[in-house]
């Protein structure tokens, strides 16, 4: 097998092998306030998403949660909880986990064809297969917080209403 196949099919199979990776991934270990998924001064409340249009294209990409049917569905409707929204926040910090390991294992495609060919295929996978899933989840996750914010404080008014002795 040639060198350009060889680096092709490592880019597929580890392409395959990140889902099942990331679904099996504890999901205590992520939180959206730390590093690297916490959102940075710079990021400027999803402005920076805002002037690179994510919005515009983010629903044209490929969606693992629209194929896969064992995901959590991205899907909120009117009665969405601040739980599952929550759920949703944290699947976002996987999702970009994954892109963030997918682009550093693609730099084997360097040691596979040591050429200006294998540096066009690992900047490619990257800029073309990663980066614009990694900006999708750092757009979506400030706006889904808020979401979460809110929600969070409407269903503890509905409890306290709901627990308040009837004078």
């Amino acid at each position: 097998m040639d060198k350009l196949a060889s680096a092709i099919y490592y880019l597929i199979i580890i392409s395959l092998l990140a889902h099942p990776i990331g679904e099996s991934l504890p999901r205590s270990w992520f939180s959206p306030s730390r590093f690297p998924f916490k959102e940075y001064k710079w990021e400027k409340n999803t402005r920076l998403y805002e002037r690179l249009r994510v919005s515009a294209w983010k629903d044209d990409v490929p969606d693992m949660s629209k194929r896969c049917k064992n995901m959590l569905p991205k899907a909120i409707n009117a009665k969405v909880r601040s739980q599952d929204i929550h759920a949703l926040i944290i699947e976002t910090c996987v999702a970009e986990l994954v892109h963030y390991v997918l682009s550093l294992l693609s730099f084997v495609v360097l040691s596979i064809l040591q050429n200006v060919m294998g540096a066009v295929i690992c900047l490619i996978y990257i800029l073309l297969g990663n980066l614009p899933f990694i900006l999708i989840q750092r757009y979506n996750r400030p706006r889904l917080t808020r979401l979460y914010e809110r929600l969070r404080l409407r269903e503890e008014k509905l409890n306290h209403e709901n627990t308040d002795p009837k004078l």
